[in-house]
């Protein structure tokens, strides 16, 4: 989600006009704002609300939004981001034109969705990230980040519709081919599930979360010493990742189970 809200903020700031901030104040007023959401959350959060109350409009709500996020605030967050696209679809922003309207509305949808997933709660993701597919109906972010919610919601077979989707815009992206793996594996068709994974190495053979993901396609499909050497790989090339600790304990449950 951070990164995601940062990449979100620099396409804004290359947009110029598309918030309605015409000049180089309001411009880099938002770029001071968002840079110190990542240095200095609560200072950013405050400066935020005092622009917003200038009248700064969807520049001053994003920061806000950009802010709650750092502080680790992501349903509020997910709020602030569903009210910006809503306001932008009434025209009430004061500083808001109709330059990219749709495109921005689609992007601050899937930021609310993340938001929403971040905080536990898939069913409001999936709803925001619905709306932002109503309105970008090929972006594979939304729909790689829809198919996060559908996987939490159960619906495996949403999920994996969804992947496709994207990846018929983004054939080249590793992670839509390691998500779908993971999709697959959990509807427990393993050819399928491998096929994936194989592509998403193949893409990317250094990525742990790619191991990871392998590693447990080849445990249950009984090659016990293939996925000890992908989890081993993730412990000895990237101890300090997230898939690291995943790594760690399905070690060690092999090893329970083999003793």
């Amino acid at each position: 989600m951070k990164s995601s809200a940062a990449a979100f903020a620099v396409m804004l700031l290359a947009g110029g006009t598309a918030w309605g901030a015409s000049d180089g104040d309001d411009q880099q007023r938002y770029q001071d704002c968002t840079a110190l959401s990542a240095r200095d959350a609560n200072a950013a959060f405050d400066a935020a609300l005092a622009w917003r109350n200038e009248k700064g409009g969807a520049p001053a709500w994003h920061c806000v939004g950009l802010s709650l996020v750092e502080l680790g605030y992501d349903a509020e967050a997910a709020e602030v981001f569903e009210r910006i696209a809503e306001d932008m679809a009434r025209g009430t922003l004061p500083k808001e034109t109709s330059a990219n309207r749709a495109s921005l509305r689609a992007a601050l949808l899937g930021q609310a969705g993340q938001a929403w997933l971040q905080a536990g709660n898939p069913k409001r993701a999936r709803v925001a990230l619905d709306a932002g597919l109503a309105l970008d109906p090929d972006s594979p972010e939304l729909l790689v980040d829809r198919a996060q919610a559908q996987a939490a919601l159960g619906a495996y077979w949403e999920a994996v519709d969804d992947l496709s989707l994207a990846l018929d815009t983004a054939p080249s992206r590793s992670d839509v081919y390691a998500f779908r793996a993971a999709a697959y594996r959990y509807l427990e068709i393993l050819d399928l599930a491998a096929d994936d994974v194989e592509r998403a190495f193949a893409l990317a053979p250094d990525d742990p979360a790619i191991l990871l993901e392998r590693g447990n396609i080849r445990r249950l499909g009984g090659d016990d010493a293939g996925a000890r050497q992908d989890w081993l790989r993730i412990l000895n090339e990237s101890p300090e990742s997230p898939a690291a600790r995943a790594a760690q304990a399905n070690i060690e449950r092999l090893d329970v189970k083999q003793e």
